[in-house]
């Protein structure tokens, strides 16, 4: 998603070459490609102040073609690409594609707003404000109840999701953030970040073994000055921002990336080799995990609207899939 609040557009990068799939007043958000990489689920709105349901379109890439479901919040595909998981009426639905039909996953979720797969497809993470609830699609029931505000926080900003456990940002807000490990197994919050943040978005690898964070450098209060509660507002210079990579096992960080936009939530590749962010400047970064090292792709306008916009996501074809030729919108 890319663009101004009132004509927010989705945008396709392959291989250096930039295509426009949308051209049109409405703002495009929430895109979600399937794991083939031929369709692609994305939310429409004419209004960037609508924060309720929207209807939910399918796009067949290679044609432009498209096809619209009943309203709803945040689709996402799940790893097989065989369903739509969808948040409507204050509950989670399930959309076969091919089949054309759906139903409701079990178990109750209070004001659920966001949602993530697990990497094996039997679960899926939904956020409810308070706790994160994780539910056995297979089993239509609950499996987990995780609270998203550990031992001395209040808030939840952002969870993500890998193998069998969850990286959470909590806090005290505005600027007082931590990051928090939990596993699925026993519930249990581990503190990751040893000094808390002013802003910052994580994201767990696919293999739940590595989290970059794209958030504001380790903050210290002035020696022998007033006490304060946690870390002051942001300066103003996105040079107060970088991006690490925590390793889960022993919380080590290092620095990968100095000067980022912590507006885009850091998406890995399927593999978990390499993780897209945004810089300073609004480019796209590509960064390979293991060296460190960064390349940009390209420009991006992040406008003011729903969450879905807000935090303009780059969403991954599955690595091995032939490419499709996507058909773009007339410019």
């Amino acid at each position: 998603t890319r663009g101004e609040a009132r004509a927010t557009e989705l945008w396709l990068w392959q291989d250096g070459v930039e295509t426009v799939l949308t051209a049109d007043q409405a703002m495009e958000l929430e895109p979600a490609l399937s794991p083939d990489g031929l369709h692609l689920a994305y939310a429409r709105t004419a209004d960037h102040h609508d924060f309720g349901a929207h209807p939910i379109f399918v796009r067949t890439l290679a044609t432009g073609a498209e096809r619209e479901l009943p309203r709803g919040r945040c689709p996402k595909w799940s790893p097989d690409g065989t369903r739509l998981a969808v948040i409507r009426d204050g509950g989670l639905t399930l959309h076969d594609l091919a089949n054309d039909t759906e139903r409701r996953l079990g178990g109750e979720f209070d004001q659920p707003s966001s949602l993530q797969w697990s990497s094996d497809g039997r679960f899926l993470a939904i956020d409810c404000g308070k706790e994160i609830v994780v539910a056995d699609v297979a089993a239509d029931r609950v499996h987990a109840r995780i609270s998203g505000t550990p031992p001395g926080t209040r808030t939840l900003a952002s969870f993500s999701f890998g193998g069998d456990r969850l990286a959470m940002v909590s806090g005290n807000g505005p600027y007082h953030w931590d990051v928090f490990l939990v596993p699925l197994a026993t519930g249990e919050p581990r503190k990751l970040t040893a000094q808390s943040f002013r802003h910052g978005i994580t994201a767990l690898s696919p293999d739940g073994r590595l989290l970059l964070s794209t958030q504001s450098k380790p903050w210290q209060p002035p020696a022998g000055g007033e006490v304060v509660e946690g870390p002051p507002a942001p300066t103003g210079g996105r040079a107060d921002y970088a991006a690490y990579l925590l390793d889960v096992r022993d919380g080590s960080q290092r620095l990968v990336f100095d000067g980022v936009e912590p507006l885009l939530r850091p998406s890995w590749s399927p593999e978990g080799r390499f993780v897209v962010f945004a810089d300073a400047e609004f480019r796209l970064q590509l960064l390979h995990a293991r060296t460190g090292r960064s390349r940009p792709l390209t420009t991006m306008q992040v406008g003011y609207g729903p969450v879905g916009v807000w935090f303009a996501p780059s969403v991954w074809f599955a690595n091995g899939r032939p490419m499709p030729k996507a058909v773009g919108a007339a410019r």
